[in-house]
């Protein structure tokens, strides 16, 4: 069993995300792009922003901004662009695609107001039979607490920080499985989930009114 264990630890894969940069933001959208394409299972959980697929451009880009401020890339607007054709993928009907974010992706503004207002207004549109979408509300009793955010790709594992990527495969693949589907059942789904979205955004249009 210890060498078994020693095994799976060789085969994650361990890349420090300035190394995946060294050639900008853009290579590694489409990267990501060419390997969402060759899967059937898409599922994806965030903490604290709306997952990359759910994006608009406009949002995408105050994120890859940020990345740029960090890193120094200066591909934002080709990086924006590669984020945005990924999103070609939702409509494929062979595929299917799980979110799960909490409501502080609702909230928190990575984006200037009217950026965040397009990007709520863009989740509540969205509409498609191969695309569920669950938000874990504030107050709520969770089965599982929330860490950090993860995407599975059929089987495959990539888990990102600040400063790195982890890439794997086996016993760590299926425990994230067993806790994305904990996560999208504590999430409120369809109307629910989108009565929060909505009230996300008449509370920020509210703040805004009361700013001016």
């Amino acid at each position: 069993d210890e060498l078994l264990d020693i095994l799976a630890d060789m085969q994650t894969v361990h890349i420090r995300r300035r190394r995946m940069l060294r050639k900008g933001e853009a290579p590694l959208q489409e990267d990501y792009d060419q390997r969402a394409r060759g899967v059937t299972s898409f599922r994806n959980f965030e903490v604290a922003f709306i997952p990359g697929l759910l994006q608009t451009s406009a949002y995408a880009r105050s994120l890859i901004t940020q990345v740029a401020a960090v890193f120094g890339i200066t591909d934002v607007d080709e990086a924006v662009q590669a984020r945005m054709h990924r999103q070609d993928i939702l409509y494929d009907s062979s595929k299917t695609f799980e979110f799960v974010f909490t409501e502080a992706a609702l909230r928190i503004l990575s984006c200037p107001r009217q950026v965040m207002l397009g990007q709520l207004d863009r989740l509540l549109s969205l509409s498609a039979d191969n695309v569920k979408i669950g938000i874990i509300p504030f107050g709520s009793e969770l089965t599982i607490t929330p860490v950090n955010g993860f995407l599975l790709l059929d089987d495959h594992l990539i888990v990102e920080t600040y400063c790195w990527e982890d890439q794997e495969h086996g016993d760590e693949s299926a425990t994230h499985s067993r806790i994305f589907d904990m996560l999208m059942a504590d999430a409120l789904k369809e109307d629910e989930s989108r009565r929060l979205i909505a009230r996300a955004a008449e509370d920020l249009r509210e703040r805004k009114l009361r700013t001016r």
